[in-house]
């Protein structure tokens, strides 16, 4: 993506309009991103809390695309907001004010509640799904975390034999990370909707949750590994933690991941859920390459943590199914 600064010619109003945002791809993948702006953004994200596109300048070849709309000036990241300790009003308005208009529409129609496994909804977020390159990184991942952390055939099939829950699905942004939310003013403003998806109401959060927790700076070395071994305990997945006091290191953070996970306590009707779609963010990180030494260390270990979280949810549905003769 690429902030452009055009010259105009005959323009009404003068020659230098405000930035673009330009974005280019392959057809299939700016189509399917035009569509999503157009079918699943006008009607539904405030004008205000996303790019409006020049659909003049939206432009399809035979092979590839361009998307151009209204830069977003005068913002930070997300992720800057949270560093600096003003992430619970960027979240607030990101959640009740950019994503409402798709997070609400369970709650008007019966039909976006399913009752089954939650992995029917999260297709696109199981590692089966990905391309071979994504599944090799997924193996090397594995064999660095240990002789006793699974494959992840082997953690799909234990998420399958979970039983089934009821759940809330719908629209999704499909890819929420700090950096892909920017702040201006009091407003969060989505500037990507290339992975718009129907999925559990449940996953923006987890995305946000995971990609936050792999991109902080306010940890490094050993002293991320022990947070992100403290945030995913499941029972920290489960129920809402101790606010964290604010001379703790990365105070911040764990702020933030507090009100992330109050938004999607606050949906969902099984405590089953959340830890489930977490697990799969992330694998989902770990089969990315790249960031060095540090990002390589972080990856390996959040597949380490995947496989404890689905662990821990096997053996206690075993140990129901064991008490209950009667269980499916």
């Amino acid at each position: 993506m690429f902030c452009a600064f055009a010259s105009l010619l005959n323009s009404r109003v003068g020659p230098i309009p405000l930035p673009f945002f330009v974005k280019f791809d392959g057809r299939k993948k700016i189509e399917r991103e035009l569509d999503n702006y157009r079918q699943c953004t006008t009607l539904h994200v405030p004008f205000n809390q996303r790019p409006n596109l020049d659909d003049e300048r939206c432009l399809l070849s035979h092979s590839s695309g361009v998307i151009v709309g209204n830069f977003v000036e005068q913002s930070e990241s997300l992720m800057e907001a949270i560093d600096r300790g003003a992430g619970r009003d960027a979240l607030h308005s990101l959640f009740e004010g950019a994503l409402r208009g798709w997070r609400r529409q369970p709650f008007y129609d019966s039909q976006y509640v399913a009752d089954g496994s939650v992995l029917q909804h999260l297709r696109r977020s199981r590692p089966g799904t990905y391309n071979v390159y994504r599944q090799k990184r997924l193996e090397k991942r594995q064999l660095s975390a240990g002789a006793s952390v699974r494959s992840f055939d082997e953690l799909d099939a234990m998420l399958k034999a979970l039983p089934a829950i009821k759940y809330r699905y719908g629209t999704t942004h499909g890819d929420l990370h700090g950096n892909n939310v920017r702040i201006a003013g009091a407003d969060a403003i989505l500037i990507d909707f290339a992975s718009v998806d129907y999925g559990p109401l449940t996953v923006d959060p987890a995305a946000l949750d995971v990609s936050l927790m792999m991109d902080t700076c306010l940890a490094t070395d050993g002293d991320w590994i022990r947070l992100a071994d403290e945030v995913y305990e499941l029972q920290a997945l489960r129920a809402p933690a101790v606010p964290p006091r604010p001379e703790r290191d990365a105070a911040n953070l764990l702020d933030a991941l507090h009100y992330i996970r109050q938004t999607a306590f606050a949906v969902q009707f099984s405590d089953v859920e959340y830890p489930v779609v977490v697990a799969l963010q992330l694998l989902r990180k770990a089969s990315y390459g790249g960031d060095g030494a540090e990002g390589q260390r972080r990856r390996v270990h959040a597949y380490r943590l995947a496989d404890r979280i689905i662990g821990q949810l096997a053996d206690e549905h075993l140990r129901t199914a064991h008490r209950t003769p009667d269980a499916a």
